[in-house]
């Protein structure tokens, strides 16, 4: 605003319900002879601009005492202030979920090692269960369900950490969340209504159906939870350009701003002590975005809350889906028969029990193994031998010298050799692409003996002696 377009009598520029503040600052003026702060004020063109004012009383040649104030438009600073506080928050919020997500991946890391070793000697012991008591063979069965929901666990971890093992196809968000609904009403309370609006046109991503369920079944609980006395519940999909929106909305207790702002850190809950682990909506940030989708959240209290789940619209066959089980099994090789030389097998891995463990498994399908302990161990013993290694299965990552790096050196002198990754992290986040690989797999930790066997016959296909 130019000064002459300032009024004599500052308190016209006042909007109505600001008035009342602006006599409260002239009255301290007048009581302390000066002051400063804030205001609010209407431009000429009735925009709202924020003035700082500078005011004082002057009493020498007036017949009255005035205030006279030195105002400056400070509209434009106070916003790139408040921008610049924003990214400042988000940047300091990135920083410290990176950092727990680092933590979780390790653990969830560690963990499936253990896991592994776990779940292979219980396959081990139930091949024998059948010489064993009835009770003895119900613990093992027990033991086995535990570890599937230890696996479950580390799932949800790497999940947040962004690092879980993703199968992505194309997903039909309409046909999903229709073959959902019976699973969310069994989720909700007979006293919450429930209904799924979906496109009039077809809404496909690129996701795995198990992320897209995770987070609506978490949502759904999420949004019972703050519905205690009932509500309604309503999943619209909506499709607009080049991208899918499925839109969340329950008529819950909502969210203050403060607690809004935190809903997606891990271990952030408003439940009580005992109930959830903070996790969930972690998780669904995490898995989201790792599938290329993003998440906004709105909440008001008493007036519930809304999720926004945006993706990317899939571009490609529309009818991919994952190898079926006749698939995989047309693919399987049969066991090396006695009369076929063994392949030579070299397993890399630094955890001892479980590069015992495949070892053993190995060994009794009739493989000829050569553990190593790292990556450089494994150079060095390679160089040594006689015959050469006709499989390599590696752990992805591992200190000093990775799998990575171990496939390289070999196959600069071997390039057809066959090489099977085995880790506990998604491949896609370390930098790894094993999808045009024909002589390439990877498995995920935790696994069982017989995936390790089929991905190995696969691999290493057995081989007559040339001398037969």
């Amino acid at each position: 605003m130019r000064a002459d377009e300032v009024p004599p009598n500052l308190g016209d520029l006042v909007p109505p319900h600001h008035r009342a503040g602006f006599h409260e600052y002239l009255a301290r003026v007048k009581r302390e002879g000066r002051a400063e702060g804030l205001g609010t004020v209407l431009a000429s063109d009735g925009t709202r601009r924020v003035w700082h004012f500078h005011s004082s009383i002057r009493r020498e040649g007036v017949a009255e005492p005035v205030v006279r104030s030195i105002v400056t438009d400070v509209t434009d600073a106070r916003a790139r202030e408040r921008l610049l506080a924003d990214r400042e928050t988000r940047l300091r919020h990135a920083q410290k979920i990176e950092a727990v997500g680092k933590l979780a991946g390790g653990i969830a890391h560690d963990f499936n090692n253990i896991l592994t070793v776990i779940a292979g000697h219980l396959a081990l012991a139930t091949d024998e269960s059948q010489l064993m008591p009835a009770q003895a063979r119900a613990d093992l069965e027990e033991v086995t369900r535990a570890v599937g929901q230890a696996t479950r666990l580390t799932r949800r971890l790497l999940g947040f950490s962004r690092k879980q093992l993703l199968a992505p196809r194309v997903v039909d968000v309409n046909a999903l969340i229709t073959e959902l609904e019976p699973m969310l009403a069994r989720v909700l309370d007979e006293r919450i209504a429930f209904a799924a609006h979906p496109s009039p046109t077809p809404a496909r991503i690129n996701i795995d159906p198990s992320v897209l369920e995770s987070a609506l079944v978490n949502l759904a609980v999420n949004a019972r939870d703050a519905m205690p006395d009932g509500g309604t519940l309503t999943v619209d999909t909506v499709v607009r350009g080049r991208m899918v929106t499925i839109v969340v909305r329950d008529s819950g207790t909502g969210m203050d701003p403060e607690t809004l702002a935190r809903a997606g850190e891990p271990f952030f809950t408003t439940k009580g002590a005992g109930v959830g682990t903070g996790l969930g909506l972690a998780m669904i940030y995490g898995s989201v975005e790792q599938s290329g989708g993003s998440i906004r959240m709105e909440s008001t209290p008493g007036a519930g809350t809304v999720v926004h789940l945006l993706f990317p619209v899939a571009t490609g066959d529309s009818d991919a889906e994952t190898p079926t089980e006749e698939h995989r099994a047309a693919r399987r090789s049969t066991p090396p028969p006695p009369s076929v030389r063994p392949v030579s097998v070299l397993v890399v891995e630094d955890e001892d029990p479980l590069r015992r463990l495949v070892e053993r498994i190995l060994v009794r399908e009739g493989y000829h193994v050569t553990p190593a302990r790292h990556g450089a161990d494994a150079l060095h013993i390679v160089s040594a031998l006689d015959d050469p290694i006709e499989l390599l299965i590696t752990d992805l990552v591992m200190p000093e010298l990775g799998g990575r790096e171990v496939t390289e050196a070999l196959r600069a002198t071997n390039p057809s050799l066959p090489v099977l990754y085995i880790s506990g992290y998604d491949p896609d986040p370390v930098g790894l692409d094993v999808g045009d690989q024909a002589n390439t797999a990877f498995l995920a930790k935790p696994f069982t003996g017989s995936a390790l066997l089929e991905h190995v016959r696969r691999l290493a296909p057995p081989r007559r002696d040339a001398a037969r």
